[in-house]
């Protein structure tokens, strides 16, 4: 009986996370580069990803990491943040936890939103029947040596989280959005320091 008690504790953990997953974090679109705004340049740098609307969870292959995303270049960040939304959907339709919390910083809260409920559908043995959404563009805003801001166009997809036993439920609404990645140099990598949502 406890058992079944801590499954429906978990379940219902993850439906009220699952109910603002890609609504983006309002509180969460703070540029940290202030200090070095005058430094900053802009660029219309942009790179579009591969449609995955017609995939399933049984078609998406484990992401790996791009060559030009271990770049300190505007290029670079473009690759990281496509590359960040290819391992979150993998993640979400795995499930495979462990994969995004290397790849944010702790202030970014939205990327720990989606790193607890990874974790949170492995313990349910659930999983999302799709890709969550669709990246269609990716260009700059604003780029300097240590941070870079990216503005994501996207097309959320009609996903839904299915348990064990196939029962269907969080089904997400389809519709275009718009995100705002702040995505931070640590000297060797890149890593998403904050991630904020446009007009949503």
């Amino acid at each position: 009986m406890t058992r079944m008690t801590d499954r429906r504790t978990a379940v219902l953990s993850t439906t009220a996370l699952v109910t603002g997953l890609l609504a983006g974090c309002t509180s969460d679109t703070t540029d940290p580069t202030t200090s070095t705004t005058a430094s900053s340049t802009t660029s219309s740098t942009t790179t579009t990803s591969p449609s995955t609307t017609s995939r399933n969870e049984t078609s998406l292959p484990k992401p790996e990491l791009p060559s030009e995303a271990t770049k300190n270049n505007p290029v670079g960040a473009l690759a990281f943040v496509n590359y960040y939304w290819e391992v979150l959907n993998y993640s979400m339709t795995r499930p495979d936890s462990g994969l995004l919390e290397p790849l944010a910083l702790k202030s970014c809260n939205l990327c720990a939103k989606y790193a607890k409920i990874t974790k949170e559908l492995a313990g349910t043995d659930s999983r999302f029947d799709r890709p969550l959404a669709n990246v269609n563009k990716t260009s700059i805003i604003v780029s300097s040596k240590k941070a870079t801001r990216v503005q994501a166009l996207v097309t959320k997809l009609p996903a839904k989280r299915v348990s064990s036993d196939g029962t269907e439920s969080d089904e997400q609404t389809a519709e275009e959005a718009v995100y705002i990645y702040t995505v931070s140099w640590t000297g060797a990598e890149w890593r998403v320091a904050m991630i904020g949502s446009v007009g949503n």
